[in-house]
């Protein structure tokens, strides 16, 4: 299905995905959601207490990026309501919605690179 996709993207300039329910944008070849649910704990900053469980997403994280590996019990800083905190990753799920509960979407793309693995590390640059 990976090959199917970036072929059609390459050869007729369009990419078909899908909207969780969640808001993620996914791939057509992802069968379920694959957007990362990471909890955390918010620490009142005076007093080190840990007050409430909060979901934030990885692009609240400092430093993030797209392919950048996240770990339970990693330290992170993010950004929560304006105000920066540092604490410990307590858990990470996938969202894992199906398919068929969201939207199928296809879009225009300018795409010069034919990927040949769906890591990315090969392709074909024919720009």
């Amino acid at each position: 299905m990976f090959r199917d996709s970036e072929l059609s993207k390459f050869v007729n300039g369009k990419v078909t995905e899908w909207v969780c329910n969640c808001g993620y944008v996914n791939d057509i070849s992802s069968k379920t959601c694959v957007r990362n649910r990471i909890f955390v704990h918010l620490n009142n900053n005076q007093h080190q207490q840990q007050i409430n469980k909060i979901e934030i997403k990885d692009s609240d994280i400092l430093g993030w990026f797209v392919g950048k590996t996240i770990r339970r019990n990693e330290s992170i800083q993010f950004l929560y309501e304006n105000q920066l905190y540092q604490t410990i990753i307590q858990s990470i799920k996938k969202c894992g919605k199906k398919i068929n509960t969201g939207k199928i979407l296809k879009r225009k793309v300018n795409c010069s690179v034919l990927l040949l693995s769906s890591d990315g590390v090969q392709g074909l640059d024919l720009s």
